[in-house]
């Protein structure tokens, strides 16, 4: 069925008039009345009564009139929709991020992605790096936050953020109340650690520090999740190195003390599927490198 016919009839049904009709739809009536005819053909009906004065519609015509206004407004709709989610404006999209991104990198982005993007649908996940990789590859989840730049050719990836580590100690320790420390200045203090299988990078940074500051770090405890590092300084157990965006992570009898003899930086990256980037995620990554500042920088 031509879209263009139907158009025209509906317009000549609200104008029962053919010149009118005719300069509503920037042709002349003659076109039009063919048009319609058209039309009347190829449907087996008479959707008109003409004559010299006036046109009325049957009532066939008038019940076809109905359902294709509503046609012609869901297509407009549906074109609109489709090319709004072609710019990324509408769909859905899967991220998952290591835990101390959740603090202070991701809320910054996920806001100023939604007032971009209000209709698009953000689901959101804690996953370790570890964990994030497979999901990528397999297009489960679309954007990753992750701690290390994968190693997989399936998979993009861009240096987002870095940021310095803190020492997270007890409140009653005799360090709780200087501006910064030195890390050798913790040798002797015990150490909560995030476990290696979920973070073997951070895990790895953290011994190979305290090793460049001269000691070999006695670990206490050992946990699976880099929130869960704080709660144990709190209860005394011992002290942890952890990202300076935990701070957030506001906890009674906890102090987090810069560090004064350590350049080594955390570093986020972005993570994607290499050939399957939806346009949702891409508006989602240009949002992400607007929204922080330039890591080179």
């Amino acid at each position: 069925m031509n879209l263009r016919h139907v158009h025209y009839f509906v317009t000549l049904a609200e104008e029962l008039n053919f010149t009118r009709a005719a300069a509503r739809c920037h042709i002349e009536q003659a076109p039009l009345s063919r048009a319609i005819k058209a039309l009347e053909r190829e449907l087996g009906l008479t959707l008109l009564i003409r004559n010299t004065r006036n046109v009325e519609l049957t009532p066939a015509g008038r019940l076809f009139c109905d359902c294709a206004r509503v046609a012609l407004e869901e297509l407009e709709l549906g074109a609109r929709r489709a090319r709004r989610a072609q710019e990324g404006a509408i769909g859905q999209l899967t991220i998952a991020h290591v835990g101390s991104t959740v603090y202070e990198l991701l809320p910054s982005i996920i806001r100023a992605f939604k007032r971009g993007y209000p209709l698009v649908d953000l689901r959101i996940r804690q996953l370790t790096t570890r964990e994030q990789i497979p999901g990528l590859i397999a297009g489960d989840i679309d954007v990753g936050f992750v701690r290390v730049a994968p190693d997989s050719g399936q998979l993009a990836a861009a240096r987002l953020y870095a940021e310095p580590f803190v020492c997270a100690i007890p409140d009653w320790h005799p360090l709780a109340g200087r501006e910064s420390v030195a890390l050798g200045e913790l040798a002797s203090s015990p150490f909560i650690m995030l476990m290696r299988s979920p973070a073997p990078s951070l895990h790895q940074q953290v011994l190979d520090l305290c090793r460049k500051a001269g000691f070999e770090p006695r670990i206490a405890q050992e946990v699976e999740q880099i929130e869960s590092t704080v709660g144990l300084v709190a209860s005394g157990i011992g002290v942890a190195l952890v990202p300076a965006s935990l701070r957030k992570l506001s906890i009674r009898s906890v102090c987090y003390v810069p560090l004064c003899d350590v350049a080594e930086q955390v570093e986020v990256w972005v993570a994607w599927p290499r050939e399957q980037a939806s346009p949702v995620a891409q508006a989602f990554l240009q949002c992400a490198r607007d929204t922080l500042p330039d890591p080179r920088a």
